[in-house]
């Protein structure tokens, strides 16, 4: 249990099990393991950077607030991926894990992301109405939107 300000909530403000045995709980919104012992949760309207180096006794390094409903977050390099919403992606310099910062914002024409995840130098956002955008990581330039199906559902 990783707890920031349970007053605040008026309970746990993370709860995230990294196991998955029968009856654990994960009730963070979206986790994310970077190499080594780093790992990032977002929690409707936060990011913790984690260390999981001791999976039982994993402690929260540093948070950063998002402007929207955090819903998903990839790692890559010094840098994790929010998805946010009506926000759109949001881009937190996680350097210096005890002080995570934003440092960027692309809105995806008013489209509510709900994931994101990195492959090589793209992000690719998905967005609750079946389309998603690779995003290039250095440059910001966005592809898209790009339609998909999630496994399951027919779609509009």
């Amino acid at each position: 249990v990783m707890d920031d300000d349970p007053e605040r909530r008026g309970g746990p403000a993370v709860h995230v099990v990294l196991s998955r045995a029968a009856g654990d709980e994960v009730t963070g919104r979206s986790l994310a393991i970077l190499a080594g012992d780093l790992a990032c949760v977002v929690d409707y309207d936060s990011l913790y950077v984690v260390d999981v180096a001791t999976p039982a006794a994993p402690q929260v390094l540093g948070r950063v607030w998002t402007p929207g409903y955090s819903s998903g977050v990839a790692m890559a390099g010094d840098h994790a991926y929010v998805a946010d919403d009506t926000h759109g992606l949001q881009v937190i310099d996680i350097g210096d894990p005890a002080a995570p910062r934003h440092v960027g914002s692309l809105p995806i024409d008013y489209h509510t992301t709900m994931d994101c995840v990195v492959d090589g130098d793209l992000v690719y956002v998905a967005a609750r109405d079946s389309r998603a955008w690779a995003v290039d990581a250095a440059t910001g330039r966005r592809q898209g939107p790009i339609p998909f199906a999630w496994p399951g559902w027919a779609g509009p």
